[in-house]
């Protein structure tokens, strides 16, 4: 149970074939809070949809899923693509050849959507975790930082 306070992301699966499963819930939650949980880093994940419940799930990003058939996965990483998404800002990078180690940690920690190499420098657009983003500010694209100035 301490991961899921260091984690970043907690999914609580809740079996919804179970004739209590919304105590189940309830219990899962309380136990999270109690742990120090953040409340917005958890995503319910209701399993077991195949079983033929009819299940209205109405709570902020609850998803609901069936491990057996599939249904539903593609929403679970919809939702946990979406969350991760939130943890960090697509950046434009100019990175000098003589920032090989920092090129190297960017690849580490970032999510690279484009990389472009010139005669002096690796021209990057990244999704960057917003801790990470310190680590990289000095090397942010030019005509980035001159539209914040405008701002």
């Amino acid at each position: 149970m301490e991961e899921a306070v260091a984690a970043d992301l907690v999914l609580h699966v809740i079996d919804v074939s179970h004739p209590q499963f919304e105590d189940q819930r309830a219990v899962g939650e309380q136990v999270l809070k109690d742990l120090g949980v953040d409340a917005g880093s958890v995503i319910e994940v209701y399993n077991k949809a195949d079983r033929g419940e009819h299940l209205d799930v109405r709570r902020r990003d609850a998803v609901t899923i069936s491990a057996l058939t599939g249904r539903g996965i593609d929403r679970l990483v919809d939702a946990i693509r979406t969350r991760e998404l939130q943890g960090g800002e697509v950046m434009r990078l100019d990175l000098p050849h003589g920032e090989a180690r920092l090129l190297a940690s960017l690849f580490e920690v970032a999510e690279v959507m484009e990389k472009r190499v010139d005669d002096t420098s690796t021209h990057v657009t990244a999704w960057v975790p917003r801790d990470a983003m310190p680590r990289f500010a000095n090397f942010a694209a030019s005509d980035l930082l001159q539209a914040a100035k405008v701002s």
